[in-house]
C-alpha cells in the first residue's frame, strides 16, 4: 500500500537540502509541479520506479530506492529488520530473500544492447524466489505496446522475460523477425522443423507471421515468464 504520508515528508526533508525547490526538481530531473503534488498529498498513486531511481539518486543520501520502493507499496518490507528495509520472502524461514532489481525496457531495437540505457525506463523489484530466479542478469521487463496479446497482457503492462534463444511450442516470446526491427511478442508455434508461426493472443484479428528458421534473420531473445501491470 501507498503510504502517502511518508513518502511526503521523505520530499519534504530532500527539497530542504537544497536552495531551492527549482534546484531540486532541476538536480532530480522531476517536474516542481509533481514534486508539489506529491508534498501535498495530492496524488492518490504512487510515481513509477524510475521516478522512486530518481529521487533516490538527488536524495543525498536520505533515503533509498529500497525504501522507496517499500513505502509506495511496490515491495513489502519485513517486520523482522531492524531497519524496516527487509523484503518478506515467500516462506517464515529466516533467511529472507535478496531482492533483485531488474531493469524494464520500453522496447528493444534490432542492433540495440539489452543493457543499453537508451530505452531503460527504470527497475522493478522482485522477489526471486516468486520466478526461481538465480540470477537478475538472466531477466528483463518489456514494456508491451499494442493489442496483438491483449488476451495475456494489455497495452502498456511490463512483461517479465527470462533471455534465452529457444522456445517451445505454445510459448509467449520476445522475437525478431524479418524486415522489423523491433522486438515484437507473440506466440512462438512449431509448424515442422523449418517453419514456426508467431501468433497473436487478442480480441482482435491479428494476422499470423510464419518465419523460417534458417535463412533468415528470425531470432528468439526471450521467454515470457510473468507480467506486472501498468506502474
Amino acid at each position: 500500500m501507498f503510504d502517502k504520508i511518508a513518502f511526503a515528508n521523505i520530499i519534504k526533508n530532500i527539497k530542504e537540502t537544497y536552495s531551492s525547490q527549482e534546484e531540486f526538481s532541476k538536480i532530480s530531473g522531476i517536474g516542481r509541479t509533481y514534486l508539489s503534488q506529491y508534498m501535498n498529498m495530492k496524488l492518490n498513486d504512487p510515481p513509477m520506479p524510475k521516478i522512486l531511481e530518481k529521487l533516490s539518486n538527488a536524495s543525498h543520501n536520505i533515503t533509498s530506492y529500497e525504501e522507496l520502493m517499500i513505502i509506495c507499496g511496490y515491495i513489502v518490507g519485513s517486520n523482522s529488520s531492524p531497519d524496516g528495509l527487509g523484503v518478506n520472502s515467500l516462506d517464515d524461514s529466516s533467511n529472507k530473500s535478496s531482492i533483485f532489481l531488474v531493469p524494464v525496457l520500453e522496447k528493444i531495437v534490432r542492433g540495440q544492447s539489452l543493457s543499453s540505457e537508451q530505452f531503460l525506463e527504470g527497475y522493478l523489484a522482485v522477489d526471486p524466489n516468486f520466478y526461481g530466479m538465480i540470477s537478475p542478469d538472466d531477466y528483463f521487463y518489456l514494456k508491451v505496446s499494442g493489442d496483438d496479446m491483449n488476451l495475456k497482457v494489455h497495452n502498456g503492462d511490463y512483461v517479465l522475460i527470462h533471455m534465452q534463444d529457444f522456445a517451445d511450442d505454445g510459448d509467449i516470446v520476445v522475437a525478431f523477425v524479418d524486415g522489423v526491427d523491433e522486438a515484437i511478442i507473440r506466440k512462438y508455434s512449431k509448424i515442422n522443423d523449418e517453419l514456426v508461426m508467431l501468433e497473436g493472443v487478442s480480441t482482435f484479428s491479428i494476422k499470423p507471421i510464419v518465419v523460417s528458421l534458417k535463412g533468415s534473420s528470425f531470432s528468439v531473445l526471450g521467454k515470457a515468464v510473468g507480467s506486472f501491470g501498468k506502474f
